[in-house]
């Protein structure tokens, strides 16, 4: 017999032993093509799958299936999957594009979920920079600003000082240009909407004076009044002339503030050239403690500075006004200092209270000497000895 496919002439069997057709043409062969296959593939399995492997080699006409000649598609580099996955650690936009155009992971699902996931990442990561990048730059920037500070610092570091504020008021374009830090006493003001120009005594006696210009930026919210005391760093500017309250004509050292602060008398003309402290100079009677806790030298008088502590039960009197001082042979009695404004030791201390004040002497030299206090209780059944220190550094 002859097959109804191929052609093939056999003696018996049902099915072509060449292409594995039916025999019988009722078999199917006179039916459209998917149904001929159809009934081919019911019969191999009825056969037990024998021709099954054959007969998929031919389409539904017999004719050899194209698909069996092709080669499977080679993967090309980009669709590697250790490139993607390493695109997606380093360079997370690039992984991206390669997981859509590989169509890697095949679930479509899971690929979704990593790119909003590295989404996610690259999105931080550039804000991250951002912020990082703003902050170099406002490091670089505060960075310029400080070496400008550092450089500004460093050439007001260097400038030249005089310390002689007298030899500046008597002869002061020998020094123009130079600078100088000193004290003294405001003794006229002229304001103007930015700036006060100040006569300032520097001596006790009131005998040299200079002008100070000083811009009301350097002093914030603070108003300078005639009888302030003032500490100053200023630039030496040479001569100013003018004439006096009086109408004199005159002229004047001429100096403009670099600094300016309000101060005291004994930090300014009264400024100590020696200071001694003390907290072992303590004499205690009768509940009574009376100590020395500084002693300051300057060039005009003397201060002891005296605490005072009433732990009886009586009002006492320390006659601080009657306070010696003795040294190599001489007596100095205390002096009052009106143009410094010192904290004075009251004449009745009640009980439970700590009195300070300051007891000024003429000028001594700060060597050793001697100083003698007495005082007296309202309990008049106790005596007291005097105060007496010897006081020395």
């Amino acid at each position: 017999m002859k097959c109804p496919r191929c052609g093939n002439e056999q003696t018996d069997g049902a099915f072509c032993t060449k292409c594995g057709a039916p025999m019988n043409q009722n078999n199917g062969y006179n039916m459209p093509p998917q149904q001929q296959n159809n009934n081919c593939q019911q019969q191999n399995m009825n056969n037990g799958g024998y021709y099954q492997q054959q007969n998929t080699n031919y389409n539904g006409y017999g004719q050899p299936n194209q698909n069996m000649n092709q080669q499977p598609r080679k993967e090309k580099f980009y669709e590697k999957t250790w490139l993607i996955v390493l695109a997606c650690i380093f360079l997370p936009p690039v992984g991206i594009a390669l997981m859509w155009i590989s169509n890697k992971p095949k679930n479509l699902a899971a690929r979704i979920i990593i790119t909003v996931v590295l989404g996610f990442y690259t999105l931080g990561a550039l804000v991250s920079g951002s912020s990082s990048n703003k902050s170099s730059n406002t490091t670089q920037k505060t960075s310029t600003a400080e070496t400008d500070g550092s450089k500004k610092q460093s050439k007001k570091n260097h400038k030249k000082y005089v310390d002689n504020i007298t030899a500046v008021a008597t002869k002061p374009n020998d020094y123009k240009g130079d600078y100088i830090k000193f004290g003294g006493y405001v003794f006229s003001v002229d304001e103007t909407d930015d700036k006060y120009a100040l006569q300032i005594f520097i001596d006790e006696d009131h005998n040299n004076s200079v002008i100070l210009e000083v811009s009301k930026s350097l002093i914030a919210n603070q108003k300078i009044s005639e009888g302030d005391y003032i500490k100053a760093d200023a630039k030496i500017d040479g001569t100013h002339k003018g004439e006096t309250i009086v109408g004199v004509k005159s002229s004047w050292a001429y100096l403009i503030a670099d600094g300016v602060e309000k101060s005291t008398y004994q930090d300014t003309i009264g400024k100590a050239n020696t200071t001694w402290e003390f907290s072992d100079k303590v004499i205690e009677q009768h509940g009574i403690s009376v100590s020395v806790t500084k002693v300051e030298f300057s060039d005009i008088e003397t201060r002891v500075y005296v605490t005072v502590v009433n732990n009886s039960s009586s009002t006492f009197n320390l006659q601080d006004y009657s306070a010696k001082l003795t040294q190599n042979g001489s007596q100095y009695e205390t002096t009052y200092n009106y143009n410094a404004d010192y904290p004075e030791i009251p004449s009745d201390i009640l009980p439970g209270i700590t009195a300070n004040g300051i007891i000024v002497f003429d000028k001594v030299e700060p060597a050793q000497f001697q100083l003698y206090m007495e005082g007296y209780s309202d309990d008049w059944e106790t005596d007291f000895s005097p105060f007496t220190f010897d006081l020395a550094q």
